[in-house]
């Protein structure tokens, strides 16, 4: 049996499955469209995801669209990866350990000025993934003994196709904004076994197509030795919108490295959960740079927290600009917020390999 059902049927049936919202790379949040993509490009991953401050490639349309006003001429960007994850439950001293590899970052974006202080873009984003094949144990409050076990198998991605357009800069600012439609299809298939009757205890299947708008906005400050930004992604049904706001400063006594600092706030005025990444550029040669990061996210609302590591290179060679990056990231769930989880704790982590190139002719 399939169905083609709105994202708020999907909704309502995660929300009798899972009534919380808890991070999850795979299960909860295949239920919930998909595990949202860190960053665009490899650039960005290199930095931890960097967002409001990026102005590097064609990718700023996804991240903060004001900064596309700060590319050199006409940009092509396009960036791939592969990804890793597994999930850890601990049972007290037990362990289960699952693990899987799924397709990463997927973008492709241009961009193009048009004379004066306006440019242009369009671009091609994952920008969730629901890809997840796995289990979960259900527990009795009252003999805390393992009832049932869930399956699930998941599949689809979301993708946004969008065009953007910057004004500036104007004394070093700009403004910049990026629309278009969130579309895709997340597929679910989901079967609970009873343990003591031996029986299916229910089943469901679900084809969701998605379409929705997409929508960035942004502001950027250069100068000689500052970048400041912010920007605001709208979200979506199963996307929670998210404001950023950061800077970098360039150190020209420290052979011009620059260090940032950017921090993310999910959902503003409704939830209290946040994240943040410290930045560092090194430029090795005029044509080289080294890039890291280090990440952090806190969601008390989910009764969770994670950090992460980021670690790239970028080389200029005539008109091509060659990025590559490694994105590791980890969190910790723990299992008895989340109702009916037998686990005492859910450690997760992703590894992420990206390759990106940009032209500028």
């Amino acid at each position: 049996m399939s169905h083609r059902l709105p994202f708020c049927v999907v909704l309502a049936a995660a929300s009798m499955l899972l009534p919380t919202q808890a991070f999850s790379y795979g299960y909860l949040d295949s239920f919930q469209g998909g595990t949202p993509m860190s960053g665009s490009g490899a650039y960005s991953a290199a930095l931890g995801g960097a967002v409001s401050t990026h102005n590097h490639d064609a990718f700023a349309m996804f991240l903060n669209p004001s900064g596309m006003s700060y590319l050199d001429g006409p940009t092509a960007s396009t960036g791939a990866g592969a990804l890793s994850w597994k999930e850890t439950h601990r049972y007290g001293i037990e362990r289960k350990l699952r693990s899987e590899s799924a397709m990463g970052m997927r973008c492709i974006a241009g961009t193009m000025p048009l004379g004066g202080s306006l440019t242009v873009g369009a671009g091609l984003m994952a920008v969730a993934d629901a890809d997840y094949a796995g289990t979960r144990f259900c527990i009795d409050e009252l003999t805390g003994e393992s009832y049932a076990q869930e399956i699930l198998y998941g599949s689809g991605v979301q993708w946004d196709a969008v065009a953007g357009v910057s004004c500036g800069p104007f004394d070093g600012y700009s403004a910049g904004l990026s629309a278009g439609l969130r579309t895709g299809t997340v597929s679910l298939d989901y079967v609970r076994y009873d343990y003591f009757s031996g029986l299916v205890d229910s089943v469901l299947y679900l084809d969701t197509e998605v379409s929705e708008l997409a929508f960035r906005a942004g502001l950027m400050k250069v100068t000689d030795i500052a970048t400041l930004g912010v920007s605001y992604s709208a979200g979506g049904e199963c996307l929670d919108p998210v404001l950023s706001g950061g800077f970098r400063f360039r150190a020209p006594h420290l052979q011009n490295t620059r260090v940032g600092f950017e921090a993310d706030l999910s959902s503003p005025l409704a939830r209290n959960d946040y994240a943040g990444r410290l930045m560092i550029e090194f430029p090795i040669t005029s044509s080289t740079t080294i890039l890291s990061a280090v990440s952090f996210s806190d969601y008390p609302s989910e009764a969770g927290s994670g950090m992460g590591f980021s670690l790239g290179a970028d080389q200029h060679v005539g008109i091509f600009d060659l990025s590559a990056a490694v994105h590791w990231m980890t969190s910790q769930v723990y299992g008895r917020y989340i109702p009916d989880e037998d686990s005492d704790r859910i450690d997760e982590s992703t590894t992420e390999l990206i390759m990106g190139v940009s032209v500028n002719p």
